[in-house]
């Protein structure tokens, strides 16, 4: 009998060793096998009409919506896909040069930018007028807003070369790191990438579009350690030519995108994946798009899941607000369930606010015209 259960505790825990060391390998050793259980319900899903619309943030119970080809209107919509309205934006200024305006909305400030101009414009949620911030010198893009006044945003040494940067309203100047980012190549597209802020753990992120790699920082950019993700890509697989002509460089060749878009939210990165792993149906990657999500604190490897295209349409922008994941697809905005998998794994730090900062009553309204949305072409 002794025999017997030292035979079955040997058994279990054998069998323990062996799911432990199956979780280290797919967790942080993953040779490109993802981990795909049930996958999550759909919610909810409301046609917008457009396709031009991005998300600008999310707060109070509300979905913000900007929208491309109307620069200064601000869709509304309750976190459960029911009811829209709009807003129309307002700044002091509006003879700027303005090539690419976007806005992003936080719990108690939005800010409209321009990173061609540059310029950069902040205003309280509820009231929607917008005063510009001094400072502002350097052109810039993908601005992240790590409190009231400060962001950090990716901009350029004088080689044209990607750099991180920060804009420090108390010196009113703007601090660049140019060891975050590691050139491969030229340092332009090898390094290109989409930059995130998470309040929830102030914690800066940078994913490399060609590349496995993302970069973890603190609203001062200095850096925490580096991640992987689960792919094999180690190196931008780019070819980039020089234009004589122009004086400038340009790609040759389409690249090899590995990472599509990414969002972070409480310690949870969550990545738009443009590339098929192993033992996956290549059936499915033509109805859906796959998002893998990583847990950056632990620089491990969580679970990946399906969005599925509608009409056609794969997924183009999304966002994570408590256990629902907002995605835009096409003309619609859907919501899915979140398994507890994910859930579960939210860092749980403390939140860090917005600063209250106070700013002067502005007035100015671009016209109704040019703020009425239409459909992109690019689609």
């Amino acid at each position: 009998m002794g025999y017997l259960t030292l035979l079955a505790t040997s058994a279990i825990a054998f069998i323990t060793v062996l799911f432990l060391l199956s979780e280290d390998i797919i967790q942080h050793r993953n040779n490109f096998v993802r981990r795909l259980p049930e996958q999550f319900s759909k919610e909810h899903d409301i046609d917008l009409g457009f396709n031009s619309y991005y998300f600008a943030g999310i707060t109070n119970g509300k979905i913000y919506l900007g929208n491309t080809t109307a620069p200064l209107l601000l869709t509304e919509v309750d976190t459960l896909l029911k009811t829209k309205k709009e807003i129309a934006v307002q700044l002091n200024k509006v003879n700027f040069p303005f090539r690419s305006v976007q806005l992003q909305v936080h719990s108690k400030y939005f800010f409209a930018f321009d990173g061609t101009v540059p310029v950069v414009f902040r205003g309280k949620t509820g009231q929607w007028s917008a005063t510009q911030l001094p400072g502002i010198s350097s052109k810039f893009s993908n601005p992240v807003f790590t409190d009231s006044v400060s962001l950090a945003f990716r901009t350029h040494k004088p080689n044209a070369e990607n750099v991180l940067a920060r804009f420090d309203q108390k010196k009113c100047r703007i601090i660049t790191n140019p060891g975050l980012l590691q050139k491969q190549i030229d340092g332009i597209f090898d390094t290109d990438g989409i930059l995130n802020y998470d309040p929830n753990t102030n914690r800066v992120v940078y994913l490399y579009y060609y590349r496995n790699q993302y970069i973890v920082a603190d609203p001062t950019l200095k850096l925490i350690h580096r991640g992987n993700t689960i792919d094999t890509i180690s190196k931008a697989q780019i070819k980039v030519a020089f234009n004589k002509d122009r004086n400038e460089k340009k790609l040759s060749a389409p690249p090899l995108t590995v990472n599509k878009n990414a969002y972070l939210y409480k310690g949870l990165l969550f990545v738009h994946s443009a590339l098929m792993g192993k033992f996956e149906d290549a059936k499915m990657w033509k109805q859906a798009s796959l998002v893998d999500v990583y847990d950056v604190n632990k620089r491990s490897y969580v679970v990946s899941f399906y969005i599925y295209n509608i009409d056609g349409k794969r997924l183009s922008h999304f966002m994570v607000e408590g256990n629902r994941f907002y995605g835009l697809i096409g003309t619609h905005l859907v919501s899915y369930q979140m398994s507890p998998l994910v859930v579960k794994r939210y860092a749980a730090q403390p939140l860090n606010t917005y600063q209250d900062e106070s700013h002067n009553n502005i007035t100015g309204l671009l016209s109704g015209e040019d703020r009425k949305p239409v459909n992109r072409v690019d689609q």
